[in-house]
């Protein structure tokens, strides 16, 4: 038997990625994290409990493309959450 990961997709952890407003700078960036978050324009350290999530998607894709839709101003709907 093969110790380790296993390609059984009922075992598969699905990460979430998400589009956060640092309190400090108020920058947008995407983090998969589930605990804090290291702002990478102001380097302050924050608890994702206290951030603003803008968007969240199971798809690292999907979330990449919003948050450069949301950089340009095409975005409309900041508060939408999946």
């Amino acid at each position: 038997m093969c110790k380790g990961k296993t390609s059984n997709p009922i075992f598969m952890k699905v990460k979430k990625f998400m589009i956060v407003g640092c309190p400090s700078c108020e920058n947008l960036q995407l983090t998969a994290s589930k605990n804090a978050m290291k702002c990478k324009y102001c380097r302050k350290i924050t608890s994702i409990n206290k951030l603003k999530v803008f968007y969240s998607s199971n798809s690292h894709k999907d979330a990449l493309k919003t948050l450069y839709q949301m950089k340009e101003g095409s975005y409309r709907d900041l508060n939408r959450q999946l």
